[in-house]
């Protein structure tokens, strides 16, 4: 039998080629977020904006991912009417977001610049044949950045309002630069999950980062580049038009980045969770090693050797 052998051979081969990987994989990743530097601190006031569009079967008042293209019109089946509805997911939404300098309006602002969700029922496929029954929702994303103007999708919200909550805020929340995360308690984990219950504060590694990030706090991350609520009542989402703001700088081209999306089921993906989790802790440590390293004296410089680079 030679698998044994073979296996061992291989292991003994690709061994070094995986660390030097994940090496390279950790000190990138803390380059870059030295070179960024930390996220600017936003301004009390103005308040974000999200503008929610429950689907009405016409045109949408705003496009990104699915321009061209006509929602259905929103149904739900959770509260007797869509108002009813739309008032049970926004319980969730105000409670989620009480802390975070936002506000959500049903009706187009007039002017400045605001996040639109594009909120429909039954799924994604009217957008895009591979936005099946499994796609919650989509958005566009920049590392970093804000976009101003951004606009998302929520393909899943009319069976459940806690499931439509939960799409809705990670959507947006791509737009303000968050990515997946690995906890089944935090609205950005990669599936819907009914442990759920809004941004979570707390650190977690993060899936599949197309930002070369490690680990996120959803919640803190969220309250540096929105702000904080300054205090008092905010404004009811049937209200008087909101004029559009931001707190901060924003990134214009909604275009930049990658879309990213959540699901409404993990299936078998479990076990590649405590893989990826596993894998993310070891990065992180790896990075506090270099940069506890990088702050040691320098040492007598050595002959330099070339080395093969390190497949991504």
């Amino acid at each position: 039998m030679l698998i044994t052998p073979l296996r061992t051979f291989l292991v003994a081969r690709l061994a070094p080629a995986l660390f030097a990987v994940s090496v390279m994989a950790a000190v990138r990743g803390s380059a870059l977020a030295s070179d960024a530097g930390p996220d600017p601190a936003p301004a009390s006031v103005p308040h974000a904006v999200v503008f929610l569009w429950y689907a009405d079967g016409g045109p949408a008042p705003v496009e990104s991912a699915c321009a061209g293209k006509t929602p259905p019109g929103y149904t739900c089946s959770f509260a007797a009417d869509i108002d009813g509805c739309k008032r049970a997911v926004q319980a969730y939404l105000d409670r989620w977001y009480a802390d975070l300098n936002v506000v959500f309006t049903y009706t187009k602002p007039t002017e400045g610049q605001f996040f639109t969700v594009i909120v429909t029922s039954t799924g994604g496929d009217w957008c895009n044949p591979k936005y099946d029954q499994h796609v919650g929702g989509v958005a566009p994303i920049s590392c970093n950045r804000v976009l101003g103007n951004g606009t998302c999708y929520a393909f899943q919200c009319g069976r459940d309002a806690k499931t439509c909550a939960t799409i809705i805020a990670q959507e947006q929340a791509h737009l303000v630069g968050l990515e997946h995360t690995t906890s089944p308690a935090d609205a950005m984990y990669v599936y819907v999950s009914t442990a759920s219950d809004g941004f979570e504060d707390r650190e977690n590694p993060i899936v599949n980062s197309v930002c070369n990030g490690i680990t996120q706090n959803s919640f803190q991350t969220m309250r540096r580049r929105l702000g904080d609520w300054p205090g008092g009542p905010k404004n009811n989402p049937y209200g008087p038009i909101v004029n559009g703001t931001l707190p901060l700088t924003t990134y214009t081209g909604e275009l930049q980045g990658s879309a990213l999306g959540c699901a409404l089921d993990g299936g078998a993906a479990d076990a590649p969770v405590s893989i990826i989790v596993a894998l993310a802790l070891a990065l992180a440590a790896l990075r506090t090693r270099w940069r506890s390293q990088a702050a040691r004296p320098a040492q007598p410089a050595q002959p330099a050797r070339s080395a093969r680079p390190a497949r991504r």
